[in-house]
């Protein structure tokens, strides 16, 4: 009994090691100056997203994978988190099976706290995307 539970520790270690885990607390659309108090939990994982709305305990699961890192004009660190490499492997049909959404990860730096997740459809423009923010992105980014 002790070894069962010493290997589920091992691999929930592990899972925790390579999952990223974010929380964030404001949203806004993009065309919005405003920001809203809403909860929500994402998980990139193993090509994967799980975003959860913590208010309602309801999830949507999006293929999706780190495709580029950079810094933007103002000096904030990024990844693009895309599905694109979801067509490249399983075709179209498969591809208009399951959501698609571009991600947007911003930090204050490398390796430093988040300030807000993007999400936008991954065939709309960003004008019609919502921001995610923690309480640090809201007091740069939100106007009320």
């Amino acid at each position: 009994m002790k070894i069962i539970i010493n290997i589920l520790a091992l691999s929930l270690s592990i899972y925790s090691l390579s999952a990223q885990n974010f929380k964030t607390d404001y949203t806004k659309s993009y065309i919005s100056k405003n920001c809203g108090e809403e909860k929500f939990a994402f998980t990139f994982y193993n090509n994967t997203l799980f975003r959860t709305d913590s208010y309602y305990n309801t999830s949507i699961k999006v293929p999706s994978k780190r495709q580029l890192t950079d810094f933007d004009n103002s000096g904030f660190y990024y990844e693009m988190w895309l599905p694109t490499f979801y067509l490249e492997l399983y075709g179209i049909n498969e591809y208009n099976k399951v959501p698609q959404f571009n991600y947007k990860v911003c930090f204050d730096k490398k390796g430093g706290d988040l300030l807000y997740i993007f999400e936008s459809g991954a065939n709309s423009g960003i004008d019609s995307g919502k921001f995610y923010f923690t309480l640090k992105g809201r007091n740069i980014f939100c106007t009320d």
